[in-house]
């Protein structure tokens, strides 16, 4: 088999795998996925419901509808100051789940295995899959972390580089001011 086969029977293969992923993680008949875009995260969601939990979390105290494209910018940009990096067109996109095992079964799909996530970072479809009932602002910058860092090198670093910053980011995240630069 030649180089040029093997590498296009690959690219099918992780076609096909990113539309079964997609596949298993659609909502129950019935229903349709919505999506709220903020400067860098476009959030696909199922049900209203999840949004407002998600917005909820991630705001505590400061919760006001519609806050969420503010918020989660301003954490974005809290990661990116934590990192001391900045990639240039920052864009992903953030699929909202309603609980872990729903995160484990599109982990499961994608990857072939179950570990017990609450979330996690797919680079191939640069997009975060996240729990709506176990999600706290530590988890979110922590797999933030993952998609600024991906972004940042042209060659992404080894997984254990990638968590040892996610890690470093999830533990010092509240050390750094809400207020951060606009500018880069």
């Amino acid at each position: 088999m030649s180089f040029r086969y093997r590498m296009f029977v690959a690219r099918i293969g992780i076609v096909a795998l990113a539309f079964f992923s997609v596949w298993l993680s659609r909502p129950a008949s019935g229903c349709s996925w919505s999506e709220l875009k903020t400067h860098y995260v476009t959030i696909v969601y199922a049900n209203r419901k999840y949004l407002s939990h998600f917005e909820e979390k991630i705001s505590p105290g400061n919760y006001t509808p519609d806050s969420t494209e503010i918020t989660l910018d301003s954490i974005v940009q809290r990661v990116e100051t934590l990192l001391d990096m900045f990639p240039g067109d920052l864009k992903f996109t953030m699929v909202l789940l309603p609980n872990s095992k729903d995160v484990q079964r599109v982990y499961a799909s994608k990857y072939g295995r179950s570990p017990d996530y609450i979330a996690f970072y797919s680079p191939c479809d640069n997009t975060v899959f996240l729990s709506v009932e176990d999600v706290r602002v530590g988890v979110l910058a922590h797999e933030l972390s993952h998609v600024v860092v991906d972004k940042y090198f042209r060659i992404s670093p080894p997984y254990k580089i990638h968590e040892l910053l996610a890690q470093y980011v999830e533990t010092h995240f509240d050390e750094v001011s809400e207020t951060v630069p606009e500018t880069h």
